[in-house]
């Protein structure tokens, strides 16, 4: 086997789902957040101290996550290999679509 760098992923929603199952129980050898994506202030401040209590992340880590304004910036940015999608159900195939088509993979919780 051999080594290999983790994903590099962006999470979009960081409500309950985001923080709870996908931030705070992620393995950072396989995936690494390299940003995050939330239209709400009050969930982007959860994220931030979501990532800020990962036993994997270090204060400097935290202070180079980017904070996406919209999923388009998140999609544009070159870092991001892979889009998690932790959404309201209804839109994880609309956005999972546009992530796909803008080359991104995709990963959904459900």
């Amino acid at each position: 086997m051999t080594n290999k760098d983790p994903v590099r992923a962006a999470i979009i929603g960081t409500g309950d789902e985001g923080c709870q199952a996908m931030i705070r129980s992620h393995n950072r050898e396989y995936l690494d957040f390299v940003g995050y994506c939330d239209i709400r202030p009050s969930q982007q401040e959860r994220a931030v101290k979501e990532f800020s209590n990962h036993a994997d992340y270090s204060s400097s880590d935290v202070k180079k996550l980017k904070k996406y304004a919209t999923k388009d910036e998140m999609y544009a940015d070159p870092d991001v290999e892979v889009v998690v999608i932790a959404l309201p159900l209804w839109l994880h195939a609309p956005v999972a679509i546009e992530a796909m088509n803008k080359g991104k993979h995709v990963f959904t919780e459900s």
